[in-house]
């Protein structure tokens, strides 16, 4: 098992933070020990005492390419996601009816300025100072400081979405438990996460986008993702394969046949070849097994259910 610079080797593991399980060592990355449980197989980083994630996401400079992790370019990111927020409305415009919409990382709020175009009243949650005050003066909305804050305007949602944050908290199940809270009975829940079971994060482990702490400190695969859900108290509706606009994750022989030509770099979709197999891949049947994103829906049962 590797090890890196400055981790604790002899701390005394914790329990699996979903299910109470023993822990055992998996690895270690930018000087932090991941471990992963020995019954669920849910995987998450160690922080030290009285580490405050916060800061991470409140610096400037995780939006603008100034930490290892985080955002190169926020603006690029946001026009690339732009297809995919759309195809997420329309998805959610099958399961429900539009209501009162929080948003929870919602940024300088691209997802929110969508849904309003499809009838949903929006809030959201937002720990950057920053990015808070641009989508309050971009889209006229209120955006809270932290879901605690939320919690105290005594609001209930009728949907509730996290792209791209569940992976970034320190307990997830507990985190999601008091989002549940906030909902209306038969409210939707949205989000995605990183697929850390999917081949590339397996063969890629310390790559910058996958298991990085201290930005990604949660890993899900999709069957800890539904366990995760599950008891928060949501009914999963849904829990689906997705293609990021710059990912290209392709079969084992056909990574080996393009080595030589590809030399160590990820394939684009915007090749020919890339949008063929792009659009093979979103329709096949067992992406979820090996697509490196995953987007689930649940619902928050009705009260007594």
């Amino acid at each position: 098992m590797e090890r890196a610079a400055g981790v604790e080797t002899n701390r005394a593991l914790p329990d699996c933070k979903l299910c109470g399980g023993l822990t055992k060592p998996l690895m270690a990355n930018n000087g932090f020990q991941i471990v992963r449980c020995a019954g669920c197989e849910f995987m998450f980083a160690l922080l030290p005492e009285n580490y405050d994630l916060r800061t991470v996401y409140m610096d400037d400079a995780y939006w603008n390419g100034g930490r290892a992790y985080g955002y190169p370019d926020y603006e690029q990111a946001s026009r690339d996601a732009r297809r995919l927020v759309l195809e997420r409305l329309n998805r959610l415009d099958q399961i429900t009816s539009p209501g009162r919409m929080l948003e929870i990382g919602c940024a300088a709020g691209d997802f929110l300025r969508e849904a309003r175009s499809h009838a949903w009243q929006i809030y959201g949650v937002e720990l950057s100072p920053t990015m808070r005050r641009r989508c309050e003066r971009q889209l006229g909305c209120h955006v809270f400081a932290s879901l605690q804050e939320a919690a105290a305007a005594e609001l209930r949602f009728d949907c509730v979405a996290l792209f791209e944050v569940i992976e970034h908290l320190d307990d997830p199940l507990t985190f999601m438990s008091d989002v549940r809270g906030l909902m209306n009975p038969q409210a939707v829940l949205l989000l995605s996460t990183p697929n850390f079971g999917a081949p590339e994060a397996l063969r890629n482990p310390h790559s910058h986008h996958w298991f990085c702490p201290p930005a990604h400190i949660s890993y899900f695969t999709p069957a800890t993702l539904h366990a995760c859900i599950a008891r928060a108290g949501f009914e999963a509706i849904q829990i689906r394969g997705v293609l990021e606009a710059d990912e290209m994750p392709l079969p084992r022989l056909l990574v080996k046949a393009l080595e030589p030509f590809r030399r160590g770099r990820r394939l684009r979709p915007g090749g020919l070849i890339g949008k063929l197999i792009k659009g093979w891949q979103r329709h096949h049947p067992h992406l979820l097994n090996w697509a490196n994103s995953m987007e689930l829906y649940a619902r928050n049962p009705r009260v007594g259910h």
